[in-house]
């Protein structure tokens, strides 16, 4: 292999790593230097109810929150109305929101800073659905039960006759 062509290949090699980490959001700098943008990790729980509900959003960036919204389409150019959310800002890593009443379905969580908006990826998505709670799920209380009342009739329903 020449010297050209070697310096070719890792000059390839070093731009791919280079792509790689710009994508996962690494630099030498750190994940939360990466950008200046807010970023979502997590929204907790990732389900609530059409009536609204609070939410909590897990991240970085989150410091100097100008205005936080929920969007129909994953797209920092949607036309349609937003629903404006109140929120609160924790810490420059954690937000408070209190979404409003909503229709059945996804919806994408935009937070803007001076600095820019979020760019949407999966952790960004909130769902809206009928019923929807954040207390047990339904029958938790039932399988608790039933497991107590196996355990009781294991110990005390032996056969008394050994």
């Amino acid at each position: 292999m020449s010297r050209n062509t070697r310096a070719t290949a890792v000059r390839a090699g070093v731009r791919l790593f280079a792509g790689l980490c710009l994508l996962a959001g690494v630099s030498a700098a750190g994940p939360a230097e990466a950008s200046s943008h807010p970023v979502i990790r997590s929204v907790s729980p990732a389900t609530v109810d059409t009536d609204g509900g609070t939410v909590t959003v897990s991240g970085y960036g989150f410091t100097g929150t100008d205005s936080v919204k929920l969007l129909s389409l994953p797209s920092s150019t949607v036309t349609a109305r937003p629903a404006y959310v109140y929120y609160k800002v924790i810490s420059d890593d954690t937000l408070r929101l209190t979404v409003p009443t909503h229709t059945a379905g996804t919806v994408w969580i935009s937070i803007t800073t001076a600095s820019g908006s979020n760019t949407y990826s999966s952790h960004d998505r909130l769902q809206f659905s009928e019923n929807a709670s954040t207390s047990n799920p339904p029958g938790k209380d039932t399988l608790g039960a039933l497991l107590l009342a196996m355990l009781i009739g294991m110990i005390f329903g032996r056969n008394r006759d050994e």
